[in-house]
């Protein structure tokens, strides 16, 4: 993870509507797990409770280097709220192997299947296995 990068989980609810929740940060990789991604999420912006029915959700990347089109400048996107993001004008696509959105505006994407979540005083760490990468980078 670099300093710079906006990380963004995306996920659907039980209606089917789009939820987005900032996450802290991640890495690849987790212990005796392959193909895995650790990530850090604020437990004041995350509705852990629909990650853990849901299982399967999004986490979309994106750093300075790579411009974000929305009305909304994104900022630190720590200090976003779950309303903050749902107000921008995201676009999304399902997800090709989960059944879960993917934020076009974000250029790197991993599509990801639960597997384990930890829990601290201040923060949830989710491991995840990786079932499918969308990288569409465009430089300008």
């Amino acid at each position: 993870m670099q300093d710079d990068d906006f990380l963004a989980i995306s996920i659907y609810d039980n209606n089917g509507n789009v939820r987005i929740m900032p996450a802290k940060e991640w890495s690849m990789g987790s212990g005796s797990y392959t193909h895995a991604l650790t990530i850090i999420l604020n437990k004041k912006t995350t509705d852990i409770e629909l990650i853990k029915t849901k299982e399967e959700f999004v986490l979309n990347i994106a750093n300075n280097y790579h411009k974000i089109s929305t009305k909304n400048y994104m900022g630190d996107m720590d200090k976003y709220t779950f309303n903050d993001l749902l107000n921008s004008d995201f676009t999304v696509i399902n997800g090709e192997r989960v059944n879960a959105p993917i934020i076009n505006e974000f250029p790197i994407r991993f599509e990801c299947k639960l597997l384990e979540i930890k829990e601290n005083e201040e923060t949830y760490v989710i491991i995840s296995k990786i079932k499918n990468r969308n990288i569409n980078i465009v430089n300008s």
